[in-house]
């Protein structure tokens, strides 16, 4: 127990002890743009949004760089689900350039039908886009048909990595990696997760873990025998979570997240069925817009004591330990 404890304790320090360090922006409208683009990807939509306005701040900024800002510009405001603002940035940018033309490849498509949904209205409309950012109160730009960049959003994840058993058929190892030497297997997930808010998101989680050590009967002799041809060394693990973002966000942000999780093993041509709670900590890695990497640890709790080895003593229960790292996609939503 002491050994487990140990374990999540050190998982915690380490993913607790990374912290994000913020370069200054630089006066060059090229470097802010880069700094820029580096926020939004890291969803530091407020710090993206300052490092933008300071280029078009810059006098007789040229016309690249004033895409590229008003691009952005429309980009964070659609992520910020502010329809208004977005609207306002694509105005000026085609102020700049009218035939400027988003790519349908690398953009995402509300911004791509924005551009091209108000480039067709000002064209009907023969309304002069201005360029300056101090002209063309909103009252002047055409409407548009309701379109929303959610601010919610769905991620899907894989991850590989290895769990690690304390119970009764447990060995007590002298230190983590003991731990999971003499207790441990393989261990894959497949997990889905719901956004409410920026720092919020409901999780779901399958895991299954191998323990050979589930199979092994050097034990106590009053102890239920285990038959390895009617049994399995695999655990499945059904976990439901809330997940909380510590902080701002960065392009590395630490997570915890708790709830609880069902278990599933199969001894002696028996199905074995436990409950219990589930805490873990992790760190996020933004990696693209689209893409997020992650390493966690989590450690659960399993009763009944005979849950998953089917060997019980008094208020006792299976605990398991599961280190992991692997990838989150972000799944478009309506």
């Amino acid at each position: 127990m002491r050994t487990l404890a140990s374990a999540f304790a050190v998982g915690l320090a380490l993913v607790l002890s990374v912290a994000g360090v913020m370069a200054q922006p630089e006066p060059d409208c090229a470097v802010l743009l880069s700094r820029a683009q580096d926020h939004y990807t890291s969803q530091r939509f407020d710090d993206a949004e300052q490092a933008v306005r300071a280029c078009l701040e810059r006098p007789a900024v040229g016309d690249p760089d004033a895409l590229g800002a008003y691009r952005l510009l429309a980009l964070i405001h659609l992520r910020q689900d502010d329809l208004a603002e977005a609207k306002r940035a694509v105005i000026r940018l085609l102020g700049v350039s009218f035939d400027y033309r988003p790519d349908p490849v690398l953009d995402p498509p509300t911004y791509v039908a924005l551009v091209e949904t108000i480039r067709d209205q000002l064209r009907v409309a023969d309304v002069p886009p201005p360029r300056d950012a101090t002209e063309a109160p909103m009252a002047e730009a055409p409407a548009l048909p309701t379109q929303r960049a959610s601010a919610k959003e769905a991620y899907v994840g894989v991850s590989l990595g290895a769990g690690s058993y304390s119970g009764e058929r447990g060995v007590d190892g002298g230190s983590l990696v003991e731990e999971f030497r003499l207790n441990g297997g393989f261990s894959f997930a497949l997990d889905g997760s719901y956004a409410f808010h920026r720092s919020l998101a409901a999780v779901a989680s399958y895991r299954a873990v191998r323990l050979p050590l589930l199979l092994t009967n050097d034990v106590r002799p009053e102890d239920v025998q285990v038959r390895p041809d009617g049994s399995s060394a695999w655990v499945h693990v059904l976990a439901l979570m809330a997940r909380a973002r510590i902080g701002r966000e960065m392009s590395v942000t630490p997570y915890v997240q708790a709830g609880a999780s069902g278990f599933f093993s199969r001894l002696n041509s028996e199905m074995r069925v436990g409950v219990g709670p589930q805490v873990g900590v992790g760190l996020d890695v933004t990696l693209t817009p689209d893409l997020v990497g992650f390493a966690e640890v989590n450690l659960a709790a399993s009763f009944p004591g005979d849950a998953v080895d089917r060997v019980s003593t008094s208020g006792s229960s299976d605990l398991l330990t599961f280190l992991g790292a692997g990838l989150r996609y972000r799944v478009p939503l309506p």
